[in-house]
């Protein structure tokens, strides 16, 4: 039944598509009359029922779908194959060359024989048709290409005339002098385009030269600023070398200076203690200052504030 449809809406079409001459396109607007069209010429009461009537659906008969899906029987009788071959066909693809090689070496014969070169002549043939039409299609493009080239106009003695030319000594005369004039000035445009090409080398020259120039001066004033940063380097190295030897030097003598803690002295003076011998003697030994405070305990007065006591 949708195949009936299918074929109604097509016909539908191509009536649409005659009476307009091909000028009107479809449209969402013209589809519903031609599928309604189509649908009422396809579901018929008569084509309905036929189709039931077909398939077995109704009156019942259900042999109608059963013997296409029943396998067929084998008959009993053998058959008698063919043992005629079918015939050797000229191979003129590289692929069908190669398969008839090799069964020609599998299975030498006279008919494989004769297939080969049959194929060596059509293949030959071939390629003498494909360079004459090369050849061909060269030449016709060198004589278009010739065609497309527009002369000059021949003009001897530079004056435009459209008309018949009478030539005389004076116009003769004329026409070498304008011709030696062409010449001239055709020679000058030669040495001029010379001479700007000799410019144009020298001044490449002179520029490539600055560069080199500019390359090595950067070259010079990188090595100068790397000598420079070393110089620091080095003479940082040398500061920090001298501060941690002076760093040195105060912490091994502040391990010198220092003692150990004394017993609290319950007084309250905060002047050096004189009874004790062991502070006068490294009071007289290293120029330092020690005190006490309010609470006994000893203090090393730093060099920096010793002229204020």
């Amino acid at each position: 039944m949708f195949g009936l449809l299918s074929t109604a809406y097509s016909k539908a079409l191509e009536r649409l598509m005659q009476k307009s001459t091909g000028l009107v396109s479809m449209t969402k607007r013209l589809f519903w009359p031609l599928f309604n069209e189509a649908w009422n010429e396809a579901f018929t009461i008569e084509r309905i029922l036929h189709a039931f009537e077909k398939l077995g659906i109704w009156p019942p008969d259900p042999e109608k779908v059963l013997h296409v899906l029943r396998k067929p029987t084998i008959p009993t009788t053998p058959v008698q194959a063919s043992t005629k071959l079918a015939p050797l066909k000229t191979p003129i693809t590289c692929w069908a060359i190669r398969q008839a090689h090799r069964a020609y070496q599998l299975d030498p014969d006279q008919e494989k024989l004769e297939k080969l070169m049959n194929a060596n002549i059509q293949l030959a043939a071939q390629l003498s048709i494909n360079e004459h039409v090369i050849s061909g299609l060269e030449y016709a493009l060198a004589i278009e290409k010739k065609k497309r080239v527009r002369g000059k106009k021949l003009n001897l003695i530079g004056e435009e005339d459209s008309k018949a030319q009478f030539w005389s000594p004076c116009w003769w005369k004329a026409a070498e002098a304008y011709q030696a004039q062409k010449e001239k000035a055709e020679q000058e445009k030669k040495e001029a385009i010379a001479n700007k090409k000799v410019l144009a080398a020298a001044a490449r020259e002179q520029k490539q030269a600055q560069r080199s120039i500019a390359i090595l001066q950067r070259t010079i004033a990188r090595q100068a600023a790397q000598e420079e940063k070393a110089r620091r380097a080095a003479k940082k190295a040398e500061a920090r070398k001298k501060r941690t030897a002076l760093l040195e030097q105060r912490r091994a003598e502040k391990l010198t200076i220092r003692s150990p803690k004394k017993a609290r002295i319950p007084t309250g003076s905060s002047s050096l203690a004189p009874e004790d011998p062991k502070i006068d003697i490294q009071c007289r030994e290293m120029p330092v200052v020690v005190r006490r405070t309010i609470w006994g305990r000893q203090v090393i007065v730093p060099r920096k504030f010793i002229l204020l006591y």
